[in-house]
C-alpha cells in the first residue's frame, strides 16, 4: 500500500532533516482516523470551545503519561514549540 502512494515504509526523520516532521510515520489507518476525530472535536457549535478545550487536555494526558522523565516545566516549552512549528510561526 505504501509503494502505491509513493511513501517509504522505513522512512525516518534524519532522511527529511533535523526540524521537519515525518508526517508518514503514522500508519494510514490511524492518520484517517485522528483526522476524523479531530473534525469531530473543533466541529463549530454551540459547545465548539469545550469540545476543543478537552481536545487539548486529551493531548496534554498523552504527552505527560508519554514523557515521564520530562518536568511540567519541559513539557510545556516542548508542546509550545510542537504548535508553533505547526502553525508555521517557527
Amino acid at each position: 500500500m505504501s509503494a502505491l502512494f509513493g511513501w517509504k515504509k522505513n522512512s525516518s526523520i534524519e532522511a527529511l532533516g533535523e526540524n521537519k516532521v515525518n508526517r508518514y510515520k503514522f500508519n494510514w489507518l490511524t492518520r484517517i482516523i485522528l483526522r476524523k476525530l479531530c473534525r469531530d472535536f473543533v466541529r463549530q457549535g454551540h459547545y465548539h470551545k469545550a469540545r476543543i478545550t478537552e481536545y487539548y487536555r486529551v493531548m496534554r494526558d498523552a504527552a505527560e503519561k508519554e514523557f515521564t522523565e520530562d518536568n511540567k516545566q519541559t513539557l510545556d516549552v516542548f508542546l509550545l514549540e510542537c504548535h508553533s512549528e505547526a502553525n508555521g510561526m517557527n
